[in-house]
């Protein structure tokens, strides 16, 4: 039986502690003075998958406003779960991504290569300092 995406939750800081993971930093827009941006330090994506059995494989992946992959955005990871009443958890860890452009970059999770969910992160342009 395949699983239910619980959660996916972008953050700046994610810590996992035994089975409980925590977020902070939360959010739903990254703002920026210039694009292309400097490299972000790291980042997170946490999904949380619940209500399944057997082998899975999940992937992740962000495309930019022109629909590509962005650089160094795509991961892979393979889980059980051995009952439908234990849950998994992924903590996707992007360390020195470059977004090119401003606008909605399209976040996406995937299950055994199916689409699962898909939702947007804007890229916004701050004004100049002066």
């Amino acid at each position: 039986m395949k699983p239910s995406l619980q959660f996916s939750v972008p953050c700046l800081e994610a810590k996992m502690e035994g089975n409980a993971l925590s977020f902070q930093r939360v959010f739903f827009d990254l703002p920026s003075y210039e694009f292309p941006t400097p490299p972000f330090e790291r980042f997170f994506i946490a999904n949380g998958w619940c209500m399944g059995q057997g082998q899975f494989v999940t992937k992740m992946r962000i495309l930019t406003p022109s629909g590509k992959t962005l650089e160094g955005s795509t991961f892979q990871e393979r889980f059980s779960l051995k009952d439908l009443h234990t849950p998994f958890m992924t903590l996707f860890r992007l360390e020195k991504i470059v977004f090119p452009e401003s606008g909605y970059y399209t976040v996406q999770i995937f299950l055994d290569d199916e689409l699962r969910l898909e939702y947007q992160l804007e890229l916004r342009e701050l004004p100049k300092r002066n």
